[in-house]
């Protein structure tokens, strides 16, 4: 059924939309996405912060100078 909807436009290939998801959150300026495979257990987990870079990195700054504790 998918080939089939697939040959007359109405289908896509199955993960021909990741590109589009890279190239979206690169123009956005956005944190690159995370995709984590995790073969134990057979799936795959996709984090989309969409979150600009420059303020990542200045979390990543903070936390690494952060005491944590924990009770």
């Amino acid at each position: 059924m998918q080939t089939m909807l697939r040959m007359v436009g109405f289908g896509d290939n199955a993960g021909s939309g990741f590109p589009s998801i890279l190239a979206t959150w690169e123009e956005e300026g956005w944190v690159q996405p995370e995709l984590i495979e995790d073969i134990a257990l057979n799936q795959v987990t996709l984090y989309l912060k969409m979150i600009p870079e420059h303020e990542e990195q200045s979390a990543k700054k903070i936390s690494r100078n952060a005491r944590v504790i924990v009770i």
